[in-house]
């Protein structure tokens, strides 16, 4: 599905945008640019612009890489752009406030994040860390009526337990690749969140498990109730129920102002 063209522009302005250390150059590297119809430049833009505290522009650059992926007949959750995509719907969900009304939207947005995220996940493991980390922190912190009923409906209902449970595998998976690619730093912190949901998980009492059990594992577990989740996803995603409608992105694009 990749045009030779289209990757060697994409490569070359992911290029500029990491070059850019300030608000001023990057909005410099935007201008000489129109919008492409890919989703990791969107990504790209949104966060660089999310480290210069400049939300509104970041807001439509997350928009236009989601616009790519609104419904189960987009290839990018094929490929490692799923990455972009689910990162861009991440940020969509966990920087902006929405009114109630979306919440039908929201819903599937989240459900979006996860599954995209999950591709990454299942395919690269933990050589896909940001996947994984950004994954652990959709379920843990994005706390919303929309992703707790997407957890009920297709998971589990005992909510805040399985949050933790779904977290500390991707925590941990992060953990290792991080520190694999040399980010000792960023290892040690996602470490320290896969061993506090699993102190948690450890001394809830919904949840029974040998006290001897060591967080490694307790992975194993944590991973395949993931696997679970996702696939129960899977099933309703190719069955169209999370596909975003044009009215509906336009809904959302237009929330913000």
């Amino acid at each position: 599905m990749f045009d030779d063209n289209l990757e060697k522009l994409c490569d070359s302005i992911a290029e500029e945008i990491n070059a850019t250390d300030n608000l001023v150059s990057l909005k410099s590297v935007e201008l000489k640019y129109n919008l492409i119809p890919h989703p990791h430049i969107g990504y790209r833009f949104g966060e660089r612009y999310l480290i210069n505290n400049d939300k509104p522009s970041a807001f439509k650059h997350f928009i236009h890489s989601c616009s790519l992926a609104l419904n189960n007949t987009n290839s990018w959750i094929n490929t490692g752009y799923a990455n972009s995509v689910g990162h861009s719907y991440y940020y969509l969900l966990t920087q902006y406030t929405y009114d109630v009304k979306y919440n039908h939207i929201l819903s599937k947005m989240f459900a979006n994040a996860y599954m995209n995220l999950s591709v990454c996940v299942i395919n690269m493991k933990e050589e896909a860390y940001d996947s994984c980390r950004t994954r652990g922190k959709l379920t843990e912190n994005y706390s919303h009526p929309t992703s707790d009923q997407i957890l009920i409906d297709y998971f589990n209902p005992n909510i805040l337990l399985e949050k933790n449970v779904l977290s500390i595998g991707d925590y941990f998976l992060a953990a290792i690749g991080l520190r694999k690619y040399g980010k000792q730093k960023d290892s040690d912190i996602c470490m320290n969140w896969a061993n506090q949901k699993f102190t948690q998980v450890q001394e809830s009492y919904y949840f029974f498990i040998n006290p001897n059990m060591e967080l490694y594992e307790f992975v194993e577990i944590s991973e395949e109730a993931s696997l679970k989740f996702v696939n129960s996803l899977l099933k309703a995603y190719q069955a169209g129920k999370f596909n975003i409608t044009e009215n509906e992105w336009n809904e959302i694009s237009n929330s913000q102002n």
